[in-house]
């Protein structure tokens, strides 16, 4: 295995009214759902990424919460050349167009939709973890249960 690059990204679940906002194409596999999200520029801190990949992705504004969980995905041979490092934060909708559709959306997406809580497990959620643990935390944060903690750019 030769890992080439790291690579770090953010993408937060955005819940409004019981639905959940996630974007749809097709990768991995055809008709793949996935909370918007995506790569962290130079400079940039995870918490500002997320909130410019919800926006040119959907359209939505958001502010970001907590930090919910960092994923890490290290590559094993033949399934690429990037160890991924994945932030999963809170998103608050801010701003919410009429119809949704973002400025910058990935080559792969299709679309955005808000998508009802009780509908995702039947969806192809990618990474595959999300599906149960998307309803999971959304209720969590429903009850006022403590999450992550992000302390952002300090020295």
């Amino acid at each position: 295995m030769t890992v080439i690059r790291i690579r770090t990204g953010a993408c937060g679940p955005v819940v409004q009214e019981q639905h959940v906002l996630l974007v749809h194409g097709g990768y991995p596999e055809p008709d793949s759902w996935w909370p918007p999200g995506g790569g962290q520029r130079p400079g940039e801190p995870l918490n500002r990424t997320v909130e410019r990949e919800v926006w040119e992705e959907t359209g939505v504004r958001v502010e970001t919460g907590p930090l919910l969980h960092l994923r890490e995905r290290i590559p094993t041979d033949g399934e690429g050349d990037a160890h991924r490092v994945d932030a999963l934060f809170w998103c608050r909708p801010l701003a919410v167009p009429t119809a949704l559709g973002g400025s910058v959306p990935d080559d792969v997406q299709r679309g955005a939709e808000w998508v009802p809580l009780d509908r995702i497990s039947s969806l192809r959620i990618t990474p595959v973890y999300l599906r149960d643990l998307i309803p999971d935390l959304v209720a969590k944060a429903a009850a006022g249960e403590p999450s992550g903690i992000y302390v952002g750019n300090l020295a």
